[in-house]
């Protein structure tokens, strides 16, 4: 059986590749001592057991307002990362180097705002299925 721990490292390692995202990834939560303008945040409901085990993952890209005073969003690189994250996460399935099979299929998106800290986010859930042999 794999933990929650598999999946994030596997999604996390597709962000952080040389073809993957430019900005700092997180796993579970961002550090409280930084604060970039962009960032992704990526965690994880609880996983089944069996055969084939499924979970549900979050990623959470998350933009600084444009404009702070009246809480607008940064509509343009929210649409652009957006775009980068659903590309290098719909529909792959692929096998790891420790024979883990991989399925991840897109479930939804949608746009939040976050007023406490000036920030809006894109949520992409995720549901990802884990072959096990």
């Amino acid at each position: 059986m794999k933990t929650q721990d598999t999946v994030i490292n596997y999604i996390y390692a597709i962000l952080t590749a040389a073809d993957g995202v430019q900005v700092p990834v997180y796993k579970y939560t961002k550090p409280t001592n930084v604060t970039p303008d962009e960032y992704v945040v990526m965690n994880a409901l609880p996983i089944s057991a069996g055969v084939m085990q499924t979970v549900i993952v979050n990623v959470n890209y998350y933009c600084v307002d444009i404009d702070k005073a009246n809480a607008l969003p940064d509509i343009e690189t929210l649409e652009c990362r957006n775009a980068t994250l659903m590309t290098l996460l719909q529909e792959v399935t692929d096998v790891d180097a420790d024979g883990i099979g991989y399925h991840i299929d897109f479930e939804s998106q949608e746009y939040h705002r976050e007023p406490l800290i000036s920030y809006h986010y894109s949520n992409i859930r995720l549901k990802v299925k884990i072959f096990n042999t």
